[in-house]
């Protein structure tokens, strides 16, 4: 693995030491800038790279593109500004939203 890919996992790690579920690419970008890669280069580029392959292997949740000249989708890529660390945590979130006997449970809860 390339130094900004490996500089970018420790990043993930230590936020989700600290709890975080889903993070903005920017926070991602200003942690990596306190303490930079022993690399030379590190732009929004090579982090998104390392924000993909940890997202191919199961690590995190990403959908950000590599290539921003994307001319098959009109809209902004709103998803790819955010980074979710843990993919079960936005699983079971979204089962809990498409649970047909959901308004049932719930108001079974509110009994």
């Amino acid at each position: 693995l390339c130094a900004v890919t490996l500089s970018v996992q420790q990043v993930i790690s230590s936020f989700k030491n600290e709890g975080y579920k889903v993070l903005r690419l920017e926070h991602i970008m200003v942690k990596l800038l306190e303490n930079p890669p022993a690399s030379n280069i590190l732009n929004l580029s090579l982090v998104r790279d390392a924000l993909n392959f940890l997202a191919i292997i199961g690590n995190i949740t990403y959908f950000g593109t590599t290539d921003s000249t994307d001319t098959n989708c009109k809209q902004p890529h709103l998803l790819g500004d955010f980074v979710i660390l843990s993919p079960k945590w936005v699983s079971n979130a979204i089962s809990l939203i498409l649970r047909q006997d959901l308004k049932t449970s719930l108001t079974e809860i509110k009994r």
